[in-house]
């Protein structure tokens, strides 16, 4: 019996592709869906970095590589026709996100539960970002990147589970904005120039 277990865990923890019912490889599957869909879900794969052959598919309009292991993303600017990128639970810090800032078409952005902290090195945002998350991070001051007066576009922003002690009165550059999720922050008291929103 205890060989029969340990059989399946070499199987679990190998460093092979899972493959599918036709003998395929997952990931190489999804690649060749994604070319004629220009969607792409790489979520809870274990990926450490982003595969290569992502950045190849240069119509990708939707990219969800949420629950990974990832700390950069590699050259994710030429990918200039996506729209969505959800990169939610992965190993992305402040300083590997200045790509971002060149993926023109970006309208919603996901970059919960990573190891996001400083606020001075946040990139600029691309100025179409209609939704932000940046739930479960461990910002102490929102970015000032975040409160620019281009961003016309941003409804929803999503700064809960961070540590912020205060919000600037710049948040009310964001004319556009309609939902704004601060939850389990530190926060002591709102500015006055929010009432304006």
């Amino acid at each position: 019996m205890k060989l029969g277990l340990l059989k399946v865990k070499t199987k679990i923890m190998g460093n092979t592709q899972p493959t599918n019912k036709t003998g395929k490889k997952v990931v190489t599957q999804k690649l060749e869906t994604a070319r004629k869909t220009n969607i792409l879900s790489l979520t809870e794969h274990g990926l450490e970095e982003i595969p290569g052959q992502v950045f190849q598919i240069t119509s990708l309009r939707t990219l969800d590589l949420s629950k990974n292991k990832i700390r950069h993303l590699g050259k994710i600017s030429q990918l200039q026709e996506l729209k969505s990128l959800n990169v939610d639970s992965n190993k992305l810090t402040t300083q590997s996100l200045s790509s971002i800032s060149k993926l023109p078409k970006l309208t919603i952005l996901s970059i919960g539960k990573n190891k996001l902290a400083e606020s001075d090195n946040f990139p600029s945002l691309p100025p179409k970002v209609k939704t932000l998350k940046l739930y479960g991070n461990s910002f102490s001051s929102i970015p000032k990147q975040i409160c620019d007066r281009k961003l016309t576009s941003l409804e929803k922003l999503d700064l809960s589970c961070n540590n912020l002690a205060y919000v600037p009165p710049e948040i009310c550059n964001l004319a556009s904005l309609t939902e704004l999720n601060l939850d389990k922050n530190a926060l002591v008291s709102l500015p006055i120039e929010m009432g304006s929103l």
